[in-house]
């Protein structure tokens, strides 16, 4: 009844786990002159290495005609194999959903596949059992389905149970799979053969079973598609043809491979972001059973990650913890599959302008005597501006019996406030975690304690919005029953503003490389109290930018780069700093000088030695770095040619670098 009902249990447990389990039944036999006693022990030994037997047809859905011959299908799960050696199976059958079965066929092959005839009752409670027949394990359909009436004209359907289109690079999955399920009505019961047309030499079709009886799932297998040239486009029709209908399917397969995978689209973000904590998201545009990888960098490089993502599920990312603010983040995300993997989709995002408040008291008692308990603790915020944003940081109340609290965020004004937590949690304790509007609603349990983000259960924060910032808050805590007493330990707010504007319109800004430095120019269209501007520069090797000098308001705004490197790829940007000391920051260029030498590679991609020939450059150190850019090894390239020896490394993507006096050369 608990398998039928699809429940657990909690004394009847089905193993996960290797084990053995011995078993003693014992009967007795009692009377007033003498007793009589015997018993009987059965040892059952579980494998959990092996994967479940179940029943897979019929399925959900599933619609046969009351007295036709139906198809059974279940997975044999290797149970025809040592150890258990189960050569014959039974099949049961039930009208009332488990309550009683008769049998159908006893001592039938355990090939997984069988056809009976059911009886002429309408039901809609029908369930197959499949059991063996000298052991002990049995498994049912997966839930009751139905049984119609065999009165009116013979009809059989179709329903596509898998999408007609396949993307994939057949890697480790060689063959495309379509199922399809069948339902009889009015009595259908002659059998179902299948074809499949339009396929090259080479790509062989093969069916679960064929033909099949109406009611049934038939799974299509297009195989040895590993075999096809990358982008191959294959269009089939399957036919499934009765006596009592003809049906079509059109189906597709497409052999994927390097840049045919499609990329991601990114939604956000991808400018100036008003917090810490953004949600980089994208569109899926991968095939099904594609992963994503997702990287966050400080550099546009992608040197420096702060994340470094694989294996996700969906190609999004909730940032976890607080970036840097008013910092500039590159992020990109990629679409993978077995053999391949798509371009990524590079795109950049400014942190908001927020900064985070601690509060510098001691932790203050909550007496335990006494109810209507109130104590308060205040942080002060000495940065004027209009809030976009606040969170309670990092909360940390000890206390016994959350119940009896409540928790409040009073404004500097005096007058606003929010009762971010009810008495809430009842007899549950202590409280670590930051009040965050945006976290996901399903994130606060009880008690509070995973240190994480979470929504509160009263008000929201947003009644702040809109304010002054700057000034003394104060966190209320009231404990409105005797006895349970802890302790406000300390706790911290997150305020955003608006992001700094500074009077300046560019009409312009270039950076273009000259025979032995890097010219920047820019335009402005209006400027007002502009001290100048600060010329910055990034390599991309690390996360700092490198200040190379300054321009003042109404010069001619232009500055040559005359220490940049042949090779290099260089990041420039301009902190224009008005009169009161406020910066802004410009867009981003890009901008590289030509190699002064030339370094070649091969064979590229190579199984473990790598040859390589330069022209113009003597005796030259090396190193050799992986894709995240740790580097490996080092040492001096002879001038002329020669060899590296790469064995000792794993597959993957290298950068070799040439360091040369004035260039150096990359190489992937």
């Amino acid at each position: 009844s608990a398998v039928v009902a699809g429940t657990d249990p909690r004394w009847e447990e089905i193993p996960t786990v290797t084990r053995t389990m011995d078993f003693r039944a014992t009967v007795i036999n009692q009377n007033a002159t003498y007793g009589c006693a015997m018993a009987d022990e059965v040892t059952i030994n579980v494998d959990a290495s092996d994967r479940p037997f179940t029943v897979t047809d019929p399925t959900v859905g599933t619609q046969w005609s009351a007295g036709q011959v139906a198809q059974v299908r279940w997975d044999v799960a290797e149970t025809d194999r040592a150890p258990y050696n189960t050569q014959l199976m039974d099949i049961y059958y039930s009208t009332d959903g488990g309550n009683s079965f008769q049998v159908l066929l006893t001592g039938t092959p355990n090939d997984g596949l069988e056809t009976v005839t059911i009886p002429n009752v309408v039901t809609n409670e029908a369930l197959i059992m499949v059991r063996a027949n000298d052991n002990v394990f049995y498994n049912l359909s997966t839930e009751a389905f139905s049984v119609v009436p065999a009165t009116g004209t013979p009809t059989v359907t179709l329903t596509d149970l898998s999408p007609l289109d396949v993307q994939d690079c057949f890697a480790v999955t060689t063959a495309a799979n379509f199922r399809f399920q069948t339902s009889s009505a009015g009595g259908a019961t002659a059998p179902i053969t299948w074809a499949v047309s339009g396929q090259p030499n080479g790509v062989p079709v093969s069916f679960s079973a064929n033909p099949t009886q109406p009611g049934g799932v038939v799974d299509v297998f297009v195989e040895d598609l590993n075999n096809l040239a990358t982008g191959t486009v294959l269009n089939l029709t399957l036919t499934g043809t009765s006596t009592e209908g003809t049906f079509t399917r059109q189906l597709r397969v497409e052999k994927l491979g390097g840049s045919s995978l499609a990329a991601p689209v990114p939604t956000g973000p991808v400018a100036d972001f008003d917090d810490l904590r953004p949600l980089l998201a994208a569109t899926a545009n991968g095939p099904a059973g594609s992963t994503y990888e997702l990287q966050v960098a400080t550099d546009p490089n992608f040197n420096n990650l702060v994340y470094d993502l694989d294996g996700l599920t969906t190609p999004s990312l909730q940032i976890d913890s607080y970036l840097d603010p008013l910092r500039f983040y590159w992020w990109r995300v990629r679409t993978v599959q077995d053999c391949a993997s798509s371009p990524w989709t590079n795109n950049v995002f400014r942190s908001g302008n927020c900064t985070v408040y601690n509060t510098t008291a001691a932790p203050i008692n909550i007496s335990g005597n006494g109810s209507n308990v109130v104590v308060t603790m205040d942080v002060t915020v000495p940065t004027a501006g209009t809030i976009l944003d606040v969170d309670l940081v990092a909360l940390d109340l000890e206390h016994t019996y959350l119940g009896d609290l409540q928790i409040e965020l009073e404004h500097p004004d005096g007058v606003t406030n929010a009762r971010l937590f009810d008495r809430a949690c009842g007899s549950t304790n202590d409280i670590m975690v930051t009040f965050d509007d945006e976290a996901d609603a399903g994130a606060f349990t009880c008690p509070p304690t995973s240190g994480g983000f979470v929504q509160p259960p009263g008000n929201l924060l947003s009644a702040f919005d809109g304010l002054p910032g700057n000034g003394t808050w104060t966190l209320r805590v009231r404990d409105n029953a005797d006895f349970d007493g802890g302790s406000l330990q300390s706790y911290g707010l997150k305020v955003c503003y608006s992001a700094m504007s500074l009077p300046v319109t560019y009409l312009s800004f270039t950076a273009a490389p000259r025979k032995d430095h890097i010219l920047l120019d820019w335009a402005t269209a209006v400027e007002e109290n502009n001290a100048g501007f600060y010329v910055e520069r990034n390599t991309g090797a690390d996360a700092t930018w490198s200040e190379l000098g300054f321009v003042a308001a109404g010069e001619e705004y232009r500055f040559a780069d005359r220490t940049a490197l042949a090779g290099v790829d260089y990041v420039y940007r301009l902190r224009q700093t008005d009169l009161d000391g406020r910066v802004e920051y410009s867009e981003l260029r890009r901008a590289r000088l030509s190699e002064g030498a030339a370094l070649s590679l091969f064979p590229n991609p190579t199984s473990g030695v790598l040859n390589y020939r330069m022209e113009g450059a003597g005796e030259t150190t090396y190193t050799l770095h992986d894709a995240a850019g740790r580097k490996l090894s080092s040492g001096t390239l002879t001038a002329g040619a020669g060899s590296l020896s790469l064995v000792e490394f794993p597959a993957g993507v290298y950068i070799v670098r040439m360091d040369g006096r004035h260039y150096r050369v990359v190489r992937r």
